[in-house]
């Protein structure tokens, strides 16, 4: 009783799993059982199965048809009310990934992560709980459908109970039930309580969608954002060996300060940001700006003027510090949790200066 993963890549760019669960028999292979007439699986005719490797097409749920995982995901969801999307119980649930192996995966892995998210998985058997078998490299799962004998004895319904035909072991991708007996080598490894009330404490929720945004000068010398908002080529040009600096907005959106090509501050931004375009302040040359959002929304920028001085500038207001910089430096400012911000910034002196609201 295995479960095979496959993994492609999406253009050399996004790697996802395929999982193929190929369920063979703990110990020798039997004869070809005959299926019962229970069976509700949606994909049961699913031609793209191959009896010879157990593939076939991806199921709704991130597992292969006509595998022990896929008929268990199948289950999992009618005992949770779901016969179609949104599915209750899916390969990456609980936002699971494929590229950190925080999935479900192979039958043999799905104790590890029913108890990373919280579900009971012990030696008690329940009606509806997962057996699982991990006593081969890729396991087996079923679904327990009856216990009787004082725990000692469950009958399970399963796919993909494999046979043997001359001296070949084949999987014929069907739906079987059997009893077992506790103590006999054909007894699970563990009962996973996952749709049948047996959760120690409840799945958390998905993780909210990361987002970013990085702002660079580009190789034409013109400003770039790329990240979740797609803006690409803003079209303005920096001042050559200058950086940008961008910010997360509290309120939403971002922000991105930098020296123009006219040695001007320039402030854009996007996602929904009030930006200022050309403040109208002169910047040393060879200067790069350093910006911050305000924890009770807008934004701070410091620089190094025209002048040699430092400045602020932003959502609340514009400052000249009259405090002279090192030539050719850059300050750097952070907001702070209680409101307010500082800046640090290397003085005419050499000294190391902070000033702040």
């Amino acid at each position: 009783m295995t479960s095979r993963s496959v993994q492609s890549r999406i253009l050399g760019l996004v790697a996802a799993a395929v999982l193929v669960a190929l369920c063979a028999l703990l110990g020798a292979a039997a004869t070809a059982p005959s299926a019962l007439a229970a069976d509700d699986y949606p994909y049961r005719n699913d031609a793209s199965f191959n009896r010879s490797t157990s593939g076939g097409n991806a199921d709704p749920w991130g597992f292969i048809v006509r595998n022990c995982t896929s008929f268990a995901a199948w289950r999992l969801n009618v005992q949770q009310g779901r016969t179609g999307a949104p599915w209750a119980f899916t390969n990456t649930m609980g936002g699971g990934s494929y590229g950190n192996g925080t999935v479900f995966g192979n039958a043999a892995h799905w104790a590890t992560r029913a108890s990373q998210l919280g579900y009971a998985v012990n030696q008690t058997p329940a009606v509806g709980s997962v057996a699982q078998w991990t006593t081969t490299y890729y396991g087996h799962v079923a679904i327990v459908t009856a216990v009787s004998n004082g725990g000692n004895t469950v009958t399970v319904e399963e796919y993909n109970w494999p046979y043997t035909s001359g001296g070949v072991t084949y999987y014929d991708g069907a739906y079987h039930t059997r009893s077992i007996t506790r103590g006999s080598s054909s007894w699970p490894s563990n009962f996973l309580h996952i749709a049948d009330g047996g959760a120690a404490t409840p799945p958390p929720p998905a993780p909210a969608p990361v987002s970013y945004e990085l702002a660079f000068e580009a190789n034409t010398i013109n400003l770039w954002t790329v990240g979740s908002d797609s803006r690409g080529d803003w079209r303005l040009g920096m001042m050559a060996g200058t950086s940008p600096s961008i910010t997360r907005l509290a309120t939403g959106g971002y922000e991105t300060a930098f020296q123009a090509n006219t040695g001007n501050l320039w402030v854009v931004g996007g996602a929904g940001a009030g930006s200022r375009g050309d403040c109208g302040l002169g910047m040393m040359a060879g200067t790069s700006p350093s910006i911050a959002a305000l924890t009770n929304g807008g934004y701070i920028v410091a620089f190094q003027a025209n002048t040699g001085a430092l400045w602020t500038t932003g959502t609340i207001g514009t400052k000249n510090w009259g405090l002279g910089m090192m030539a050719g430096t850059s300050p750097a400012v952070t907001a702070l949790p209680g409101g307010g911000y500082e800046v640090a910034f290397q003085a005419n002196t050499g000294n190391l200066w902070t000033v702040g609201s």
